[in-house]
């Protein structure tokens, strides 16, 4: 059940077995199946879906770790991860989660934003707010 919608959400935990021997494996990945395989883990390893503030906290630490070494990949991968998690441990299904990332591309690509070049190095790059 959604807290935020009392909504049914889909909690199954069914996932194939992936062995990531090549690249081209990854063409059958499915983010469905993805997000089931970490709700699956997560609930196991870390204890039932009732909140999400130690996701919250690993997030802090995870930035922090990011700060110090911006071009590991697995430290980015950590925080994508930890957002999964924490959404799912709010309450949301693998359904609204990957609606929700589609809606916000969309979005973000509908708004408008300053040209890039305008906006020093290393800085916050935000929408134009519209009145």
């Amino acid at each position: 059940m959604n807290k935020k919608t009392n909504k049914k959400t889909n909690k199954s935990y069914c996932f194939r077995d992936h062995v990531w021997t090549n690249h081209r494996t990854f063409s059958n990945f499915n983010l469905f199946d993805h997000l089931s395989r970490q709700a699956y883990f997560s609930e196991n390893t870390f204890g039932p879906f009732n909140g999400s503030s130690g996701v919250i906290d690993h997030i802090k630490q995870e930035i922090e770790e990011i700060e110090k070494q911006p071009n590991d990949l697995e430290e980015w991968i950590d925080l994508i991860i930890l957002a999964f998690d924490g959404a799912m441990r709010e309450g949301y299904g693998d359904e609204e989660i990957i609606a929700q990332l589609v809606l916000k591309q969309n979005k973000n690509e509908k708004r408008k934003w300053p040209d890039w070049r305008t906006v020093k190095a290393g800085k916050t790059i935000n929408h134009i707010k519209e009145e």
